[in-house]
């Protein structure tokens, strides 16, 4: 496998003191989709191999979004999901830059604008009571924004896992077992 290379990052939350505004909700949507009230940042982790794609860890918290003034900030609207700490798992997605499937190979789909697999053409999720994201949840760290060493090596391998079960999906389903059919006028497939 190909060095990893680590990244991590906080999107700024937002507080809608006036979600009923039209120009508030448009400015809201374009960022956030239909969320209104109060959102803190989250917390963004992600990996990177080259040419095997990349995993994201993403959660919600409570903490203040820097544009927002102190006296404003009210934590109450965004503890809904969260726990003790006002941390959510929000989701642990592997962006894989291979077909995987047979309809992947009829209808070829690449997601724009990803950067953690180049070209993004699958995405697999991994479950937060799944062991593996139980295991990642276990190691977070939900006080700080900086994560322990024990917590990266812990992504890092289930980063791993997730390769090395794409590799063996994409031999056995994927594109490297199965081609377009070219007898029913590519609405079908056959092996390779």
């Amino acid at each position: 496998m190909a060095a990893l290379a680590r990244n991590s990052y906080v999107k700024q939350g937002f507080m809608c003191p006036d979600f009923h505004r039209e120009e508030c909700k448009a400015a809201v949507a374009r960022s956030y989709g239909n969320s209104h009230s109060n959102h803190g940042n989250e917390w963004w982790y992600e990996l990177k191999t080259p040419g095997e794609g990349g995993m994201h860890f993403q959660v919600y918290t409570c903490e203040k979004p820097d544009h927002v003034p102190e006296d404003r900030w009210s934590d109450l609207n965004c503890r809904s999901g969260r726990d003790d700490n006002g941390c959510m798992f929000v989701n642990l997605i592997y962006h894989c830059p291979w077909v995987l499937d047979r309809e992947d190979i009829l209808s070829p789909r690449v997601t724009e604008g990803c950067d953690l697999a180049e070209p993004c053409r699958a995405t697999r999720e991994v479950r937060e009571r799944s062991p593996s994201g139980a295991a990642l949840w276990a190691l977070f760290d939900r006080k700080n924004f900086v994560q322990s060493e024990a917590f990266w090596l812990q992504f890092e391998a289930i980063l791993k896992d997730q390769i090395v079960c794409a590799k063996v999906e994409r031999a056995e389903c994927g594109d490297l077992a199965f081609q377009k059919c070219d007898k029913c006028h590519g609405e079908g497939v056959t092996l390779k």
